[in-house]
């Protein structure tokens, strides 16, 4: 199957890891020296490199939002949460992505049309008719891509 070029853009970054811990302690408020112990859970099993190069800033800052909605509150979030959240997050960068075409998505993701929109509608991302979206007007189906599904995610 051949892999399908991204209609938005996305943009890329190096991220020095080490210095990661101390920016993020300083955005929550925190010393560069406090220590968290789940801080170390990271590199649990694996060792981490001292820089990551093309790193996806809109999917890291994705992720890292959907973290916290994870990570916040009294309760801790069961692996069922976990998986499909990350579900979520991922059909939802590839629908911005690839213009909300599941044919495009599933070319870029190695899989059938057919398994994609199963996983949209398992996420709730599915969604045949503009108007169940939100009251901004309907956006036209890309007439150059007729065979494929075009869809429009939640507000």
């Amino acid at each position: 199957m051949k892999k399908t070029q991204a209609v938005a853009p996305v943009i890329t970054a190096d991220v020095d890891t080490s210095a990661l811990p101390i920016c993020l302690k300083s955005i929550l408020g925190l010393r560069p020296d406090t220590e968290i112990p789940a801080e170390r859970c990271a590199s649990t099993g694996r060792s981490l490199p001292t820089k990551i190069h093309g790193v996806d800033v809109g999917a890291w800052v994705a992720w890292s939002v959907t973290g916290l909605l994870l990570f916040s509150g009294d309760r801790q979030p069961t692996m069922r949460m976990v998986i499909q959240e990350s579900r979520r997050l991922l059909l939802a960068l590839y629908l911005g992505r690839h213009d909300n075409n599941i044919t495009r998505i599933a070319e870029a993701t190695g899989t059938s049309r057919r398994a994609v929109r199963e996983h949209l509608k398992a996420t709730g991302l599915y969604r045949t008719d503009p108007r169940q979206v939100s009251n901004d007007p309907p956006v036209p189906p890309v007439p150059s891509e007729p065979e494929g599904d075009n869809l429009l995610l939640d507000p």
